[in-house]
């Protein structure tokens, strides 16, 4: 089997099938909570893909991602400090696609459910306000329900 840092590197590559062939990968590898072998180049080539022109890959980096927020408080450093925060909140003021809107909102709430140092870095960086205003104009009962 690869390793993380193998499969993060087919993300940048031109091909869609093996971005989401490796997307689908690190999901399954993050779920068991070994991804933080290569972390830094999983972030440095799935952040970038929440913006991506397709909503299918934007929906799994996010997941990705969400799923990483989800491990330990060393993995969610990482992650913040890689700039997540302003790129899901850019998810959020542009998306479209009500399912990827479902993803930004859980990464987003594992990001809030580890402690209040992070709720107060989702406050700094204007994020719970955007989720309340999403939560109070959406008719869409899974972005409420994640958060």
């Amino acid at each position: 089997m690869k390793r993380c840092g193998e499969i993060a590197k087919e993300l940048i590559r031109e091909d869609e099938g093996t971005t989401i062939y490796a997307l689908k990968t690190l999901i399954q590898i993050a779920q068991l909570d070994d991804i933080a072998v290569d972390e830094e180049t999983i972030l440095s080539n799935t952040i970038p893909l929440i913006r991506h022109v397709k909503a299918n890959i934007r929906s799994l980096s996010t997941q990705v991602i969400g799923s990483i927020c989800a491990g330990d408080k060393e993995s969610l450093d990482r992650v913040v400090k890689a700039g997540v925060l302003e790129v899901l909140g850019l998810g959020l003021d542009n998306e479209v696609d009500s399912a990827v809107r479902v993803k930004l909102c859980w990464a987003l709430s594992n990001i809030a459910s580890s402690s209040s140092y992070y709720i107060g870095k989702l406050l700094s960086a204007g994020l719970i306000h955007k989720l309340s205003k999403l939560v109070l104009s959406s008719s869409e009962f899974k972005v409420s329900w994640e958060l």
